[in-house]
C-alpha cells in the first residue's frame, strides 16, 4: 500500500517536471523567435538605408 502512494508521488513529481521542462522550452524558443524576427527587421532597415 505504501510502496503504490509513494509511486504515485514519483509519478506526479516527475510529470509535474516534465511539464513545467516543456513550457520553459516553449517560452525559450518563443524568446529565440522574437529576437530572430527583430534581428532580421534590424537588418531590413539597414537594407533599405542603403538603397
Amino acid at each position: 500500500m505504501l510502496h503504490d502512494e509513494m509511486e504515485n508521488i514519483f509519478k506526479d513529481e516527475l510529470i509535474q517536471r516534465v511539464e513545467v521542462a516543456v513550457e520553459n522550452k516553449a517560452v525559450t524558443m518563443q524568446t529565440v523567435e522574437a529576437k530572430k524576427n527583430s534581428y532580421f527587421q534590424g537588418l531590413k532597415k539597414m537594407v533599405n538605408l542603403l538603397q
